[in-house]
């Protein structure tokens, strides 16, 4: 998904959450979530919102990178 929708509700900019890690824990495009800080659209990955699993993506520096540490979750039922 791209971030190229006009939508009327759309932020201006793709609120993240970070965890103490800058491990990306929650995301908003609509509306927003305690904690957020404001990203240009344009530094988010196309697929971003595709992909997006909490804490697979870093935000250091004003970039985004896919975390190395990253271990799927583990679904416990």
């Amino acid at each position: 998904m791209e971030f190229q929708n006009e939508d009327e509700n759309r932020n201006d900019e793709l609120k993240i959450t970070l965890n103490d890690k800058d491990e990306v824990v929650g995301y908003a495009i609509v509306g927003g979530i305690s904690g957020q800080i404001g990203v240009p659209y344009e530094k988010a990955p196309a697929d971003f919102v595709d992909v997006f699993s909490p804490k697979y993506f870093l935000y250091k520096n004003g970039e985004f990178k896919i975390n190395p540490d990253y271990k799927e979750p583990i679904n416990e039922m």
